[in-house]
């Protein structure tokens, strides 16, 4: 059997530190890395910050419209006009079926409805539950004059009362952002149907 010696040098360089080279290398490349680290989180942030309104108005349209929703699709009849909290005129049956205002009527009752309208005086649209005589806030900062149409299946709006026709909902909106002197716009168009047809 042969044995290998080693001289005392050999094994001080076999179990020595890093080179010069090698430290500085490394100092060099960490503080990148945590700068880039640090980089990517206040991004991240930044992003969180520009979707978050985004979101919200998507979650507080759908919250300010679900119960408007079932109540075209569970209606007997239903009215589009021009309209306040204490009138109401009906388009009338040769003329387009648009307007600010929507009257829902579960039944055969005309004294008893569902009504909906846009506030011109506070950019809001507003609801009228049945039975009551005041108006709670359903959507704000609704910058559009005509909110609802009465449309064909096409998206056509008509100009007289079909049984089967659809419901255009049209609610242009801004809110404030959280970044100084901008508004984030948004809109929500959606047609909706009853889901029976007397």
């Amino acid at each position: 059997m042969k044995t290998i010696r080693r001289t005392n040098q050999e094994v001080i360089g076999s179990n020595g530190g890093y080179t010069l080279p090698e430290v500085l290398i490394t100092m060099a490349v960490i503080p990148m890395i945590i700068a880039a680290v640090f980089m990517c989180q206040y991004y991240g942030l930044q992003l969180h910050n520009f979707v978050r309104p985004k979101l919200d108005n998507a979650a507080y349209a759908r919250n300010a419209l679900s119960h408007l929703i079932e109540e075209v699709r569970c209606a007997r009849y239903l009215e589009v006009g021009q309209g306040t909290l204490n009138t109401f005129v009906a388009s009338g049956g040769t003329n387009a079926q648009t307007g600010n205002a929507l009257r829902i009527r579960l039944a055969a009752n005309t004294n008893l409805f569902i009504y909906y309208f846009r506030d011109a005086s506070d950019e809001t649209l507003k609801k009228v539950s049945l039975g009551a005589s005041n108006a709670v806030t359903i959507a704000q900062a609704v910058t559009n004059a005509t909110v609802f149409t009465i449309e064909n299946f096409s998206g056509t709006v008509l100009t007289n009362k079909q049984n089967n026709a659809t419901v255009g909902l049209l609610l242009q909106m801004r809110q404030a952002s959280a970044r100084q002197n901008v508004a984030d716009s948004y809109q929500v168009r959606t047609k909706i149907t009853r889901r029976a047809i007397f």
